[in-house]
């Protein structure tokens, strides 16, 4: 227990001193104060601490670390009380949420994904524009299960909550592409640059 509380105290040291300029020290930081995380008894301690984490979480996915990612997520939301964070600390509570979901679906962990998505497109009191790129991530894994179908119903539910009209079905083609658009755009994001970069040259005359 000392011990965790001495890595807390270097932690919040380095927080303290360096702020906003933490840069390669941030993970490190973050992982020394998570130690005693299970002792802080403030709950303004606590959200501190989850903001840090959420700081890491969107380095870690900025970086495509998605496991990391996954992981600062899921330690900021945990040291949230779920009765209260969606009040008192909505911006934070959906904030951490986005980057879980978009951490493990890169991941391909869609079981975590969907756990951390339905806590957010569950709740009537978030305004539906807070949930849209939680719901273009559900639509992308639903493509992703070979579910095309329900990929294109999803969307075409979220195209009528932005627009406020309903769709007739003969749309649904567009409503497929819009879809796959999205779908290739979040599956580029979670691909490095040297990754994109080490790709073979596109041949095929249609396709160019």
């Amino acid at each position: 227990e000392s011990r965790d509380e001495l890595q807390t105290l270097i932690g919040s040291a380095l927080v303290h001193h360096y702020s906003t300029e933490l840069g390669s020290l941030l993970f490190v930081a973050v992982d020394l104060c998570n130690c005693g995380a299970r002792s802080i008894g403030s709950a303004k301690e606590k959200m501190k601490l989850a903001g840090l984490n959420l700081r890491a979480a969107k380095k870690a996915l900025a970086s495509s670390s998605f496991s990391l990612a996954g992981h600062y997520a899921g330690t900021g939301i945990d040291l949230m009380d779920d009765k209260t964070c969606w009040d008192k600390y909505c911006v934070l509570t959906i904030n951490l949420h986005r980057v879980a979901v978009e951490a493990y679906y890169c991941q391909g962990e869609l079981d975590r994904m969907q756990e951390y998505a339905d806590r957010i497109t569950a709740r009537v009191d978030i305004p539906f524009h807070d949930k849209v790129d939680v719901y273009a991530t559900l639509v992308n894994s639903l493509f992703r299960l070979g579910r095309p179908s329900d990929a294109v119903d999803l969307a075409d539910s979220v195209l009528r909550n932005i627009l406020g009209r309903q769709f007739v079905p003969k749309r649904h083609l567009k409503l497929a592409s819009l879809a796959s658009v999205v779908k290739t755009k979040r599956l580029l994001q979670c691909q490095s640059r040297e990754s994109l970069e080490s790709l073979p040259a596109i041949k095929c005359e249609k396709v160019l």
